[in-house]
């Protein structure tokens, strides 16, 4: 998939994997080894989430509606505009 692809289809995957992570697949492992999975995956949850926020706004952002980049929702401003006039 091209970068460009991929950032659209999921941001934050994208921003996460450009900051270096990767997902761990469905692994196999013992019970008594999760909590070391889990020691590790704490030791980078703030910046993780951090990335993922960031991300997230970032596409929620380009993503909206404005007049600027839809003509309904600017007719729908002009509209509105006029009703309050």
């Amino acid at each position: 998939m091209i970068d460009s692809e991929m950032q659209a289809k999921n941001p934050v995957a994208y921003a996460l994997r450009k900051a270096g992570y990767i997902p761990l697949p469905r692994l196999w492992i013992r019970r008594d080894e999760i909590g070391l999975i889990h020691d590790i995956a704490e030791k980078s949850r703030v910046e993780v989430n951090n990335i993922r926020g960031a991300a997230s706004r970032s596409h929620i952002e380009n993503q909206k509606v404005t007049p600027e980049n839809n003509r309904d929702a600017a007719w729908a401003a002009h509209e509105k505009a006029q009703a309050r006039s």
